[in-house]
């Protein structure tokens, strides 16, 4: 059995991603892993969901308040006695969590899901569900 030394954990600063990260800390603190969290801007998402899209700052804006949140959590961890690295990535979050999987050498993920069922499953899709569907390193659900 091989024991992990680079997780991954996708956050989308939710409760449930908190959840998952504290997990992956835990774990990683136990085994002397690396834990590596990425947060996976799809722009369209934000732009449907914002007041102003067509602010011509728009992308450069949320992208700055995104890559804030990555920091206070970092420092909210270090509060703690504890590492992470962060980054910002684009792209459509199964993929791009998959590819960051790739990019950071981990050899696991550990990811939140929010257990959404029937209609709201189906119009929202699963990004866990994805990823869990198409790793090629484990994948850890955490609910």
């Amino acid at each position: 059995m091989t024991i992990a030394t680079h997780i991954l954990v996708p956050t989308d600063f939710s409760d449930m991603s908190s959840k998952a990260l504290d997990y992956a800390l835990d774990l990683a603190a136990k085994v002397g892993a690396s834990v590596h969290v990425v947060h996976v801007c799809p722009l369209l998402y934000y732009a449907l969901s914002a007041e102003l899209p067509d602010d011509p700052a728009f992308e450069r804006k949320l992208k700055e308040q995104l890559q804030k949140k990555l920091e206070a959590l970092q420092q909210d961890v270090a509060s703690k006695g504890r590492q992470i690295t962060t980054a910002l990535i684009d792209g459509n979050p199964g993929q791009a969590i998959l590819e960051a999987a790739t990019g950071t050498g981990a050899d696991l993920i550990v990811i939140a899901t929010h257990g959404r069922t029937g209609m709201q499953h189906l119009m929202l899709g699963s990004v866990a569900e994805r990823v869990v569907r198409t790793s090629k390193v484990p994948v850890l659900t955490v609910r």
